[in-house]
């Protein structure tokens, strides 16, 4: 099973799945089906005691591998309709396959605030706080950047609200629109600044979407939340995130939740992201919020070499 590769095997599949999709190897149905597989194998290892609930419920089951299945097929299908060219009307291109309120949602996936930053400096002594807060209210203490570990530990904190909002776009765009309690958000964010700090190849992955905001193009920039959003999955970070964020959700709720967006992901790794970055894209129009949140660490990166 997928679900027990070690991680450089697993990065390996997804590498090879999507370079025999450049050359033609594999098929539509192919594709799916190993969607289908994968995202049974995440129920598997991240859910062991569901897994085995579910496989005695039969209806269940089959109500759960129709909607992977469906999840895979059109995110094929709407990477046949990008082709490998970006697309000049990605909404247009989308509402060939997807309801107008999907492409709204897609349009506002990475409005969904965790929380944001704001630097403050006190003259003259000239030291910088940030205030941390969610929908105007506090969300945590304030904290004073007078330390090299204080200015890292506020990046690991814009880092990881950076990781968590490209998953809640991901969760978005197959739909899943459940609202998220502060707690969650907390319980998962705090979790997710531990596995950020813990991961190399989600700083390199996170460097590289900088990168890409402060100089490339929309696409290039898409393609990067994109590369953000598929080293998670492979790290098993980005299961950590949803199990958090869908915390409040009931039992099969949950599970539903997860096998449509894992075999999104998969079919989507598959087909080289096309689509997917093309929904990214398409967000970004209305991003600024998120986009703000580089500018914070790059502030934050200027604090760290200026202080004494």
């Amino acid at each position: 099973l997928f679900c027990s590769l070690p991680l450089i095997e697993k990065l390996n599949w997804l590498t090879m799945t999507s370079k025999s999709q450049d050359e033609g190897i594999m098929e539509k149905g192919d594709i799916v089906e190993r969607a289908v597989n994968a995202a049974f194998a995440e129920i598997k290892e991240y859910a062991p005691q569901e897994f085995q609930k579910l496989q005695a419920d039969l209806l269940m089951f089959e109500t759960l591998i129709k909607a992977a299945r469906e999840a895979a097929e059109e995110e094929v299908i709407l990477a046949n309709e990008f082709g490998t060219k970006e697309p000049q009307d990605i909404a247009e291109s989308l509402l060939k396959h997807v309801s107008k309120d999907r492409v709204e949602m897609i349009k506002t996936g990475l409005q969904v605030p965790t929380y944001q930053l704001d630097l403050s400096s006190s003259k003259p002594e000239g030291t910088y706080t940030v205030d941390i807060t969610r929908h105007g209210k506090e969300f945590m203490k304030s904290l004073e950047l007078d330390t090299t570990l204080a200015i890292e530990s506020t990046s690991f904190i814009q880092i990881a609200s950076i990781v968590v909002e490209a998953v809640l776009f991901a969760l978005r765009v197959v739909g899943i629109t459940a609202p998220v309690s502060e707690r969650a958000i907390a319980n998962t964010v705090q979790e997710t600044i531990q596995s950020v700090m813990r991961s190399s190849m989600l700083l390199r992955a996170i460097q590289a979407l900088r990168e890409a905001v402060s100089g490339g193009s929309a696409w290039e920039i898409g393609k990067a939340i994109f590369n953000l959003i598929k080293d998670s999955y492979a790290a098993g970070i980005f299961w950590k995130i949803v199990k958090g964020l869908c915390s409040d959700m009931s039992k099969w709720d949950w599970l539903k939740t997860l096998v449509i967006v894992s075999a999104m992901i998969v079919a989507a790794i598959a087909t080289n992201g096309v689509a997917l970055i093309a929904k990214i894209v398409l967000a970004l129009n209305a991003a600024y919020n998120f986009l703000k949140k580089f500018e914070k660490l790059n502030e934050l990166d200027v604090l760290k070499k200026n202080i004494k």
